[in-house]
This record gives structure tokens, sequence and C-alpha cells, in this order.
């Protein structure tokens, strides 16, 4: 299977702000990824990039910054292709990697049926989860379960990760 993915992040300050370091974990976990072509582009550029393995065997970039910014933009673009890992039972349709709460099912089945096209529906999800997740900063613990995050309204951005993935997973 292959991707393409282009994720922008921007900050936008009310006045200039100096930054501190920053580590950022926007790589693909070593394991399943047969080709990966990826690039990142900052602004305001760093002094210092590292590119380096973390304890856990993931790839991090540590960026460190100098004078002051009243923005700071983050364009990170890949492509990789991915090894097959699982198979369909007797040429059957592949089975999910986990259970989709049925109230994650039915959100995602209300932003159209899975035939729609990836596109449209991915991008219908990405608009109803801005809409009606609001963003929480928790500086700690595990993400939440998909069907917490809907519920609740809220959650951070490791959760709403989460709920995405469930949402786009269903069948």
């Amino acid at each position: 299977m292959r991707f393409e993915v282009l994720h922008r992040t921007v900050y936008r300050y009310s006045g200039p702000v100096r930054l501190g370091p920053h580590l950022l974990r926007l790589t693909p976990r070593p394991g399943r990824v047969a080709e990966l072509c990826q690039s990142l582009a900052v602004t305001p550029l760093p002094v210092a990039r590292r590119d380096e393995t973390d304890a856990h065997g993931n790839r991090v970039t540590r960026l460190d910054f100098a004078g002051e910014t009243p923005a700071l933009i983050f364009e990170s673009r890949f492509t990789l292709r991915t090894q097959a890992w699982r198979e369909a039972p007797e040429g059957g349709p592949v089975p999910p990697l986990c259970a989709v709460a049925p109230e994650v099912a039915a959100f995602a089945a209300a932003l159209g049926p899975p035939g729609a096209g990836p596109d449209r529906f991915l991008s219908a999800l990405t608009e109803a989860l801005h809409a009606r997740i609001a963003r929480q900063i928790r500086p700690d613990g595990a993400a939440w379960p998909a069907e917490v995050t809907l519920a609740r309204g809220q959650g951070a951005c490791r959760d709403l990760a989460v709920l995405f993935i469930a949402a786009a997973a269903r069948d």
C-alpha cells in the first residue's frame, strides 16, 4: 500500500516569542515500511537540527531556535510504501485491526458511505473532528479510547489521532 501525506502545522503568536527546543516525532516506526521518502520544512529556520533514534527505537528530530518570531510553521511531507502484513482468511475480507466502538462507527457512517471515495470521506472526517472536538492540552497520560474522546467532545492531539484512526477504520 502506498501513502502520500502532507501535514502542515502553523502557530501564530500575538507578538514575537522566543522558541524553546522542540522534539518532533514525524517518522513512522521502522518495521513494515518498505520505502520512505520524507522532507521537513520549518519556519523560522532552526539553528540546529538533529535526527536521532530514541530509547524505544522511534525516529525523532530535535530542533533549536534563536531569536524571536511571530509564527512557527512545520510542513512535513512523506511518501511511503508498506509491506503486506495481513492476509485475508481464505480469500475473504481482511479482518479489522481492532474493534471499532459502535458510537465511533455511527459517527463515521454519518459522514458518508465508505464507497464515496477516501479523499471525500477523510476530508469530511477532518472537518467534523475540527468542528466537534475541542483541543485540550494534557501534557501527560496515555491517549483516551476513541469513544471517550467522542463522548467528551474534547481531547489532546493524541486522543484526536486515536479517534481519527478508529473512524477511518470503520467497515
